[in-house]
């Protein structure tokens, strides 16, 4: 059966042969026009590199270097010529998780905060709940954030299975449990490992390799000022952020 870890190397070789060729075509048709390959295949290409190098300051710059071309067409969207190159819709928000991985507190604000004038309630269950909690954790916690997270616990554990885990890591976090939170990472990658069948949302992709998203959440808890121990072949324990660098939000 196919696994992408096996040929992981060599389509990122690829990638890196064909960026140049994107960047062209960006500036002959404008601003998004590859936008949706730039990010994609430098978010493989960081993946990849951390394989191959184990460098954890390598990957965090390739992500972060990925993310920075949709971070482009969020804060100018009069650059972008043509909607169909760039469309703010909820899907977006899976990049400002995306962001989170990278460690770097400020970038996710900066990722997230063309989305705080959406209203959760308008949203798909999956991300609507992820945009009420991400807003109250990285900017204004609202004074009903507790009964949300209990609404969404409810809803993701019954519909959302795969996702339960997040909404357990986001209660943990509001409460400030790090226990609690390491068992919501256990849950998280189970569910993580269901994402991963072939049929999956991360089926044949470097999530399969590295949980972007659990890494992310993972990040976010540490950022947060949760103090906790946690590793695993797909959440390796060098990715999290360290405790005496990491970026205490006291604003909590």
């Amino acid at each position: 059966m196919y696994r992408i870890i096996d040929r992981i190397e060599e389509i990122a070789t690829d990638y890196k042969q064909s960026i140049p060729k994107l960047l062209k075509q960006e500036e002959e048709h404008g601003k998004g026009f590859n936008n949706y390959f730039l990010v994609s295949e430098h978010r493989l290409i960081a993946v990849a590199d951390y394989l191959r190098t184990g460098d954890v300051a390598l990957f965090r710059s390739t992500l972060k270097k990925a993310l920075s071309y949709r971070l482009a067409l969020y804060e100018a969207p009069e650059n972008v010529p043509e909607k169909r190159f760039f469309t703010k819709e909820l899907s977006e928000l899976t990049y400002v998780m995306d962001s989170l991985a990278a460690g770097d507190l400020a970038f996710t604000r900066r990722m997230m905060a063309p989305f705080q004038d959406l209203t959760y309630k308008k949203m798909t269950p999956l991300m609507g709940y992820l945009h009420f909690f991400l807003s109250g954790f990285l900017f204004e916690m609202p004074p009903h954030f507790a009964s949300v997270l209990e609404e969404a616990l409810a809803y993701w554990e019954k519909r959302l299975k795969s996702y339960a885990g997040y909404a357990l890591g986001f209660k943990a976090i509001y409460k400030k449990d790090s226990g609690v939170f390491v068992e919501a990472l256990k849950t998280i990658m189970k569910g993580h490992k269901r994402l991963c069948h072939p049929s999956g949302e991360y089926g044949n992709t470097e999530d399969e390799v590295i949980g972007i998203w659990p890494l992310g959440m993972a990040n976010l808890a540490r950022l947060k000022g949760l103090d906790f121990k946690f590793d695993h072949p797909q959440l390796p324990s060098d990715l999290i952020i360290p405790v005496p660098l990491m970026q205490r939000d006291r604003n909590f």
